[in-house]
């Protein structure tokens, strides 16, 4: 029991981040990933496993954690007795310290050498280990490992909850950018189809009170199968408490609320959110751990979980208000000022955008006065004036020579029907003259066509080729 009560207190307070429930017996391999151990989200989250689990080998330590109350272990008193540490658990302790200094070293020379910040987008941290003493684990290096995980993992659920804020917010404004953008027909029609997806999301079974006995008992039927009607609290506790440590811990905890999460959200549904599915099951088990966890631990222990099933309010379902219900993820203010910092970063990204149309190979853009811009706004009239009249001159000069490619044409066709015409009478003139007088018809009938054709071609090239010649003076 007082093995994951250690690794609880020492991560104190996983406030938003859920880790696998602690197996007895299993620790991390010397040179194993952090993904082996249990991930708290922090960057020395690996040292700080570490040294929990070789902690937790030494009996006299964990006695004095069953003696000792909560805030003694929080405020980092408890390192005063480091020294009743045997001395081959200090030696692990020496090791793994100094293995995490290197560590450090070479984040910290990377980060000079780049000028920039870790590759996780975090500064390299260093505040849970006394650097002045790179060569033993003492009560100090103790001290700053608990302070700064409590610090550390306050500040990831705070940016949790943040980056949760923004998503909700990203999403409005997107839809509001959509709309914008349709005709009025079809922004009536995804007005239409919006409203249709938020009704249909509602609709779904009642959601019960997160730990009230409809809800645990619902557990007990469906998941646990068993009778409803002998429903009992310590069996209920023993059952869930999945790593038999006597304390439900944040993931057994959320757990109990999958059914009710199942209810609200299915990844095959256009109309339901998982990330907002997540937050949803985050603020369940808050919920929880705010009413029972009494000597806020973040865990729950029997006597703790005992007293949850007494109270009055244990009997009431109260139903739970969703994150579709809930007014209070962002407000009014907030996405106005959300909306400004896109229209500020928009118009960052145009400036920029001008500046580096201007730049020229080798040449460094400085930064542009918006006067300067507006006096290169007539130069560039004129460019663009210059570029319409050449284009004109172009056409003039393409529809020019298709005027002479048919000149040409009509040349080469009259040349051939002349050809024609002296072969025809050639061949008349080896004929009998009886045989003559229909193919001099023929010729007559034909002559008026020459005449013809010969007479319109040079109207129809005239009234062409004219225009042309007056636009072009």
């Amino acid at each position: 029991m007082y093995i994951t009560i250690l690794v609880s207190l020492v991560l104190l307070v996983i406030n938003g981040i859920v880790c696998p429930p602690v197996k007895p017996g299993t620790k991390p391999k010397e040179g194993a990933s952090v993904n082996d151990t249990n991930e708290t989200g922090l960057a020395y989250d690996r040292y700080l496993n570490e040294i929990v689990n070789v902690l937790e080998d030494d009996p006299a330590f964990k006695k004095k954690l069953e003696t000792s109350d909560l805030q003694y272990i929080k405020s980092g008193a408890i390192s005063k007795d480091l020294d009743l540490v045997h001395l081959g658990i200090r030696k692990k302790l020496d090791e793994i310290k100094r293995r995490e200094v290197i560590r450090l070293k070479s984040l910290v020379q990377e980060q000079f050498k780049y000028k920039s910040e870790e590759r996780n987008g975090r500064k390299v941290a260093l505040h849970h280990v006394n650097l002045d003493n790179p060569h033993s684990f003492e009560k100090e290096d103790l001290a700053k490992l608990i302070k700064q995980a409590t610090h550390d993992l306050d500040e990831l659920d705070r940016e949790r909850k943040e980056d949760f804020k923004q998503y909700e917010m990203k999403k409005e404004h997107e839809i509001k950018q959509k709309l914008a953008n349709l005709n009025e027909t079809q922004r009536n029609i995804e007005v239409q189809h919006i409203k249709e997806m938020k009704e249909k999301h509602k609709q779904h079974p009642k959601i019960h009170h997160p730990g009230s006995k409809a809800q645990l008992e619902e557990v007990w039927e469906e998941v646990d199968r068993l009778n409803g009607e002998n429903f009992n609290p310590k069996t209920f506790f023993k059952l869930h408490d999945v790593n038999g440590d006597g304390v439900l811990e944040p993931s057994e905890v959320e757990a109990l609320f999958t059914r009710e999460i199942e209810k609200m959200y299915d990844p095959n549904n256009p109309e339901d959110d998982m990330k907002e599915a997540k937050e949803e099951i985050n603020r369940m088990r808050e919920h929880v751990f705010k009413e029972a966890d009494t000597d806020d631990n973040h865990l729950l222990d029997e006597k703790e979980f005992e007293r949850l099933t007494q109270r009055e309010e244990f009997g009431k379902d109260e139903g739970w208000k969703g994150l579709d219900e809930d007014d209070e993820i962002y407000s009014e203010e907030e996405m106005q000022q959300y909306e400004k910092m896109l229209r500020e970063e928009e118009e960052r990204l145009k400036k920029q955008q001008i500046y580096d149309n201007l730049a020229q190979p080798g040449q460094v853009v400085q930064p542009v006065d918006p006067n300067v811009v507006h006096m290169q706004q007539p130069h560039q009239e004129q460019q663009q004036q210059q570029q319409q009249h050449q284009e004109q001159q172009n056409l003039q000069y393409a529809h020019q020579e298709n005027l002479r490619q048919q000149q040409l044409a009509a040349a080469q066709h009259q040349q051939q029907f002349a050809q024609q015409q002296a072969a025809l009478h050639q061949q008349q003139q080896q004929q009998p003259v009886g045989h003559q007088q229909q193919p001099v018809g023929h010729q007559q009938q034909q002559q008026p066509v020459v005449q013809q054709h010969q007479q319109q071609q040079p109207v129809v090239q005239q009234q062409q080729h004219q225009p042309v010649v007056q636009q072009h003076q």
